[in-house]
This record gives C-alpha cells, structure tokens and sequence, in this order.
C-alpha cells in the first residue's frame, strides 16, 4: 500500500511495529552494553506474573478488577474478548507503565498479551477506552 505524501496510511490502527499477538510491556529490563544474539532479552510476559487479569472475561470488566503486588512483580492482562485495550487513568509520580501500545483508538483481539513489571509502590487506575463509561475500569496497588 503506498500513502500520499504528507498523509498516514492508517491514523487510527496501531503502529507497524506493535505485535499484534503480545506486548512486552516496555518494562523489559536494562540494556546490556553487549547483546548476544544467541539469547534474547527477557521481557514481562517471559516472566512468571505475579497476577494475571482477564480482560472482558464474560462483559465489561477485568477479573480481578482490583489487586495488590510488591514492587518488582509482574502483571499480565490477557484479552479473553476482542476490541479493548488499558489506558492509564492515574499512577505513581515515577512510573512510566502506559499501558498498552499505541492510543486510546487502538484495540486488540482475544488471545493478545500486555505484560509490565512494576517497580514504583503506590495506587495505579486504568480502564478500556472505547468501554470507559460501561465500567471497563480497573485498579491496583504496588506495595
């Protein structure tokens, strides 16, 4: 597909370097000075989460909708219905979790993994875009 000049060939679709299958969660760790590449980078859905929560599992909720994790844990959301995404509604000053790639416009199918580790303690709120006002909204806390 070729776009005009000065014109995005799909503003409202997810970048071209968004996975559409998984998401490391931007969290993956610190970059060594010398990259094997016989062994590649551990990202957050490599790691043994420390709670998983379903995305939409049977309506407009995640499941659990609220929890609490030590600093330095993983979460995973898996996608159990398509079109959602998380959205950061408020955080820790020092975080940088954004949630999923891209804007609120970008969705993703059943089965997509978002995986983050947290590192900075305090209460963090997010919800699904497109179904904020149905409820898709959750929260947690890093402890």
């Amino acid at each position: 597909m070729t776009a005009a000049a000065g014109c995005l060939t799909n503003p409202w679709g997810p970048d071209e370097d968004v996975e559409a299958d998984r998401d490391d969660g931007g969290n993956s760790g610190t970059e060594s000075e010398a990259n094997d590449a016989d062994e590649p980078e551990e990202t957050p859905l490599d790691r043994e989460p420390a709670q998983v929560v379903e995305v939409a599992p049977d309506g407009f909720r995640f499941e659990p909708g609220s929890f609490e994790i030590d600093a330095g844990e993983t979460v995973h959301w898996q996608w159990e219905a398509s079109g959602h995404n998380v959205r950061v509604r408020s955080k820790p000053d020092g975080s940088d979790w954004e949630g999923t790639p891209g804007t609120d416009a970008d969705t993703f199918g059943e089965g997509y993994e978002h995986g983050y580790t947290f590192e900075t303690p305090g209460e963090y709120v997010y919800f699904c875009a497109p179904h904020r006002h149905q409820g898709l909204e959750g929260t947690f806390t890093v402890r």
